[in-house]
């Protein structure tokens, strides 16, 4: 339908506002149907719309979010000139060739320094324990290594 779509968006940095049922949020539902993904722990937030925070600009990354239809306000995506994306993760596992020009392109990333992991925090592995409680705690933005 015109108008619609079935996605949700990702930004960073976190939109301001919102409550974290958990403590560190990572998945931020917002009162139209986007979410703005940005770590694990799913949160709500009240009227917040992605073509009216002040982080609509950045890139967004689209994935589906359910079968029901989500409003789209076409008009504000227009004049802000957001470029949305969709895919399935399925789509690339599912193709041993999309699989494979998708390892390429992170491994090539990752060794060329154009693709940065966040790290969160880093541990030794006699701390692994330290790690597995931080890790369950939720309060990390960005990956935990163990260092062996």
């Amino acid at each position: 339908m015109a108008g619609e779509t079935r996605s949700n968006a990702s930004v960073h940095p976190p939109v301001p506002g919102l409550s974290s049922p958990g403590g560190h949020y990572s998945h931020v539902t917002v009162a139209n149907g986007f979410v703005f993904v940005s770590g694990q722990l799913p949160v709500t937030a009240a009227g917040v719309k992605l073509t009216d925070s002040p982080f609509a600009e950045q890139a967004q990354q689209v994935l589906a979010l359910s079968a029901e239809p989500t409003p789209f306000p076409l008009f504000p995506v227009l004049a802000k000139m957001l470029t949305v994306h969709g895919y399935q993760y399925k789509e690339i596992v599912g193709d041993a060739e999309r699989l494979e020009k998708a390892k390429r392109f992170i491994l090539d990333g990752l060794t060329s320094g154009k693709l940065r992991p966040t790290i969160d925090r880093t541990f030794t592995l006699d701390q692994i324990v330290d790690a597995h409680r931080y890790l369950e705690s939720n309060q990390q933005f960005g990956k935990i290594v163990v260092t062996v």
